[in-house]
């Protein structure tokens, strides 16, 4: 007997036309999950899931995508990347400008918005 988990996995893997939705679906939710958790442990988190989607070596096109987000995801808070948070230090102690969280978000949304349709276009053409 099959679980709720196991259920869902399969009803996904089986149908093909809702690879699109779980390519999506793994480069939105890369971006959000990539301001709490650090890239490279939300990357290996997603392993087994993605593995669990059915997604093998083969989809080139989802782990690309996964691999894109969590980078521009960075760009997005100043808490999504701990290098934010090293240059700005660096930046204050050499006396250059302060930037709140909020002034940094004024800057990150429209960077991250703009890399992700560009990211986002380059990965529905290939």
């Amino acid at each position: 007997m099959s679980g709720p988990r196991e259920t869902v996995e399969k009803e996904v893997v089986e149908a093909p036309s809702l690879y699109h939705l779980r390519r999506d679906g793994i480069f939105m939710a890369s971006i959000l999950l990539s301001q709490v958790i650090s890239n490279v442990p939300m990357v290996a988190l997603y392993l087994p899931l993605m593995r669990g989607l059915g997604l093998g070596p083969g989809n080139v096109v989802a782990w690309v995508g996964l691999a894109a987000a969590s980078t521009i995801a960075g760009n997005l808070t100043l808490i999504g990347a701990a290098s934010n948070i090293i240059i700005l230090q660096a930046s204050e102690k050499r006396g250059g400008p302060r930037l709140s969280y909020l002034e940094f978000l004024m800057y990150g949304i429209p960077v991250t918005l703009v890399n992700a349709l560009i990211y986002y276009v380059y990965l529905n053409i290939i």
